[in-house]
């Protein structure tokens, strides 16, 4: 039969009702991992005094509350991060396919930009043309910023609602 209990919980349990096991938990500081292993003890109880001595006498159960609640807070800050922002760039010439060729990235392609089409700078040589993210790379993103316009930066959210409303009124919706 299986306990729900760790050997370290399980050993925690157990000492309450066991005043010498309790007495190794609070003598743990003072015993050297050599000591422990020389114990006459069942192997489950040395394994879960070594898991205790690594942990400071922390119990499975409180090192997983530490870790949500850690985890949880860590959350929260990355809430109060502000989201990055990208420069955002309208096509000013003439139709042209702007794309890295599949020779130097595997899984690139072209896309066809018109006068009036919107774009967003990425990270890592990728443009944004809509919903639609390509590579360019350092050689092919000069036409990029030759024939285009600086709009100003934008969150990615920000984007999208721009690009929305770019189309919306190139197509009069």
């Amino acid at each position: 039969m299986r306990s729900l209990y760790s050997k370290d919980e399980m050993l925690l349990a157990v000492a309450k009702k066991k005043p010498r096991l309790q007495s190794l938990i609070d003598d743990l500081d003072n015993l050297t991992t050599d000591q422990i292993n020389n114990l006459q003890e069942p192997l489950w109880i040395k394994e879960a005094l070594t898991i205790l001595k690594s942990t400071n006498g922390i119990g499975q159960k409180e090192r997983l509350d530490l870790i949500l609640e850690n985890s949880e807070k860590q959350a929260e800050l990355v809430k109060s991060i502000p989201p990055k922002t990208y420069e955002v760039r309208i096509w000013d010439g003439s139709p042209e396919f702007i794309g890295t060729d599949l020779g130097h990235y595997h899984h690139s392609w072209k896309i066809e930009v018109d006068s009036g089409d919107s774009f967003m700078l990425l990270d890592d040589e990728q443009v944004r043309f809509g919903d639609s993210v390509i590579r360019v790379d350092e050689w092919n993103r000069h036409p990029l910023m030759l024939n285009s316009n600086f709009v100003g930066y934008m969150t990615l959210d920000n984007y999208r609602g721009f690009h929305k409303a770019l189309l919306n009124q190139k197509h009069k919706l």
